[in-house]
C-alpha cells in the first residue's frame, strides 16, 4: 500500500471514529420515554440544495426524506447523475437521524453555472415557503455576489433559518465563494477527524471573526449504484471538502434545536427562537469548539464533556435513586445552553 492510500485509510477510520463519539452522545440525549408516554419532538426540518438523490443507494428506510423536487428546467425526474447529493443527503442522517429531509436539485453537475441561480433562488422560496424548514444547506459556492439569492436568503434569515455555506475546496488559490461570504449565511470551513485544517481549506475571510470548521476528510457515505463503476455493489465513497464539512455542521445545528425541543427546554420557546439565529447558534458552536489553527472546531460532544462520562456509576445511580448517565448528560446539555442564553430571554415566561 502506497503513502497516500495509507493516508486516506487513516482519515477515514479517523473519520469512523468521529461519528462513534457522535453517536454515543446522540443515545445520551435522546428523550426516549418519560412516564409512559414516547418523547418525540417536532422533527428538525433540513433543506439540502444540491445535485438530487438516489433513493436506490441507501440500504436503510429513507421515510425521513420527506419530499425530493428538481429545479432544474431540463430535467423535471428526480435522481443524482453526479453523486455528491446522494452522499450528502445520507450524511445529513448519519447525524441527524430524526430529522426531516427535504432536497431540492439545482445543478446535474459538479461545476455550477451562472445560470444555475436561479435555480437556487427558487429552490430557496421553495424550502421557505412551502417546506416551511428549519435550517437550509448551501454545499457549493459561486464566484460572484447574487443579488437575487441574497434576497432569498434575507427573507430566510428574517424567518429565522440557519443557513450553512461551504467556503469552497481551493485554499487561497481563489476567493471566498458566495453564498458562504454573506453576512447571512454561516460559512464552514473543512478539518481531519483531529481538528487540523484541510490542505485545501481557504484562509478565514474575516480574521477579526470567528470561524468554524467541522470533520470534512475521509466520511464515508451512500453513493448512486449506477456512478460505482464496476462494482454497483459497493454503493459508497469517501470523500472529502467544504461541502462535506458544511453538511455535518447544519446536521449538528439540527440536533441542537432537536435538544431544545424537548423537554424542558420546550417549556421555554424562546430559547429555541435564539438558537435559530446565527448569532445563537454560533453561541453553541463556540461553546462546543476547540481552537486548532485559528479556527473553531466544532466537536459536538463537547456540549456535554462533564457528563458523557459521568462522575457516578450507572450501578450507584440505579441502586441509590441516583441520576443516570442519560439524565446527567441532558442536564449538562440544558445547562450548558441556557448559561449562553441571554438572561432577558432566560427569565421571560
Amino acid at each position: 500500500m502506497v503513502a497516500e492510500e495509507v493516508a486516506i485509510d487513516q482519515r477515514q477510520r479517523a473519520a469512523e471514529q468521529w461519528f462513534h463519539c457522535l453517536h454515543r452522545t446522540f443515545d445520551l440525549l435522546w428523550p426516549g420515554e418519560v412516564g409512559n408516554q414516547p418523547n418525540q419532538p417536532n422533527p428538525v426540518k433540513i433543506a439540502i440544495l444540491n445535485s438530487g438523490v438516489d433513493m436506490s443507494a441507501f440500504a436503510y428506510a429513507t421515510e425521513q426524506i420527506k419530499d425530493c423536487k428538481s429545479f432544474l428546467k431540463s430535467i423535471t425526474k428526480f435522481g443524482d447523475y453526479v453523486g455528491s447529493g446522494t452522499h450528502e443527503t445520507d450524511l445529513i442522517l448519519s447525524v441527524a437521524p430524526e430529522a426531516e429531509v427535504f432536497v431540492a436539485r439545482i445543478s446535474e453537475s459538479m461545476k455550477l453555472k451562472r445560470e444555475t441561480e436561479n435555480n437556487v433562488k427558487n429552490a430557496l422560496d421553495h424550502a421557505i415557503d412551502e417546506w416551511k424548514v428549519d435550517i437550509i444547506v448551501l454545499p457549493f459556492g459561486f464566484s460572484t455576489f447574487s443579488p437575487i439569492i441574497e434576497e432569498s436568503l434575507l427573507r430566510a434569515d428574517e424567518r429565522r433559518i440557519l443557513l450553512f455555506a461551504a467556503v469552497g475546496n481551493h485554499g487561497a488559490m481563489e476567493q471566498y465563494p458566495y453564498p458562504a461570504k454573506s453576512p447571512l449565511t454561516i460559512p464552514i470551513h473543512s478539518a481531519d477527524a483531529y481538528g487540523k485544517p484541510s490542505v485545501f481549506d481557504p484562509p478565514a475571510r474575516n480574521v477579526n471573526d470567528p470561524s468554524f470548521s467541522t470533520l470534512g476528510e475521509g466520511v464515508k457515505a451512500a453513493w448512486p449504484p449506477a456512478l460505482c463503476g464496476h462494482d454497483e455493489q459497493i454503493n459508497f465513497r469517501v470523500r472529502s471538502g467544504s461541502d462535506v464539512a458544511t453538511v455535518i455542521a447544519a446536521a449538528t445545528a439540527g440536533l441542537v434545536l432537536e435538544f431544545a425541543r424537548q423537554p424542558p427546554l420546550s417549556n421555554k420557546p424562546q430559547v429555541e427562537a435564539w438558537l435559530k439565529s446565527k448569532k445563537g447558534m454560533l453561541r453553541i458552536f463556540k461553546l462546543m469548539s476547540k481552537p486548532v489553527n485559528g479556527m473553531n472546531f466544532v466537536v459536538p460532544w463537547l456540549l456535554l464533556d462533564a457528563a458523557a462520562t459521568p462522575p457516578y456509576s450507572d450501578d450507584f445511580n440505579s441502586a441509590e435513586g441516583g441520576f443516570s448517565s442519560q439524565s446527567l448528560a441532558r442536564w449538562a446539555a440544558e445547562f450548558a445552553i441556557l448559561r449562553e442564553v441571554p438572561m432577558d430571554l432566560y427569565v421571560a415566561t
